[in-house]
């Protein structure tokens, strides 16, 4: 035998349920209005601006996308870094190459050190660059990945 049903309660909780839907429904409209309100008052009229869409933020700067492409012999260079410039998000280094060129590199690249021998997958090369960070003019900067070597001793 089944035990008896309350139905009162049944309909309690829907009325109550009800209630709730409408509260929250009606506390939404309330505050959507308020900030339709709000954003009103702050907003200039159209009327005082040619065009009233919002403009694009600037872009975040990153390295230059018209890199002259790195030849065969220079797509790939391993040397010893003899200085160390760090410049926000980049790291600028002075290379001895083994061929006994001295480059400038800039890389992403944070736990490398002077006296580090490290290999370099060039990106491309960038002519008469100047560094904002630094305030610094490059005759030549080669952009790459840079990666320690092991000490083969």
């Amino acid at each position: 035998m089944k035990p008896p049903q309350n139905r009162s309660l049944g309909r309690n909780r829907r009325s109550l349920l009800s209630v709730t839907v409408w509260i929250v429904a009606s506390a939404g409209a309330l505050l959507s209005s308020a900030c339709d309100a709000a954003q009103a008052e702050t907003l200039p009229p159209a009327e005082a601006s040619i065009d009233a869409r919002p403009t694009a933020p600037d872009p975040v700067a990153g390295p230059p996308t018209n890199l002259e492409p790195p030849s065969s012999d220079q797509a790939q260079l391993s040397g010893v870094i003899r200085e160390c410039l760090p410049a926000g998000g980049y790291t600028y280094l002075r290379l001895e190459l083994d061929d006994g060129a001295f480059p400038w590199v800039v890389t992403m690249a944070k736990s490398i050190e002077p006296g580090q021998r490290v290999a370099v997958e060039s990106l491309g090369t960038k002519h008469d660059f100047h560094s904002n960070r630094l305030d610094r003019d490059f005759d030549e900067l080669v952009f790459g990945i840079v990666r320690p070597l092991r000490d083969e001793n």
